[in-house]
């Protein structure tokens, strides 16, 4: 199995096998994201991607969850871009079972 993305019309839902990183496969302009964690204690970063600068320097997000309750935040985003989950900077009680959707417009 394969990290992988599921599409919507307005969605993309990320789906982790523990294998690696995730990078988006197309930019888009997301509206919000959903994490609902494998278990208490997870902890979910996003990247953003940004071209031409050093990854060490991107911008990132990090969501957690203490009780295992689904957490969620806002974006407001007027450019497309693609978004980067760095696996060993993420924690999952079962990569698998962590859910994480992403609306977009």
């Amino acid at each position: 199995m394969a990290n992988s993305e599921r599409w919507g019309v307005g969605w993309l839902q990320i789906v982790l096998d523990g294998s690696g990183d995730w990078i988006s496969s197309k930019a888009i302009k997301f509206k919000s994201l959903k994490f609902m964690p494998s278990g208490a204690g997870d902890v979910l970063v996003l990247k953003e991607v940004t071209p031409g600068v050093s990854e060490a320097l991107w911008p990132q997000m990090k969501l957690s969850s203490s009780s295992g309750d689904p957490v969620g935040c806002l974006f407001n985003v007027n450019i497309a871009r693609k978004l980067k989950i760095p696996y060993s900077l993420c924690t999952f009680d079962d990569p698998d079972k962590a859910v994480i959707t992403l609306e977009f417009v």
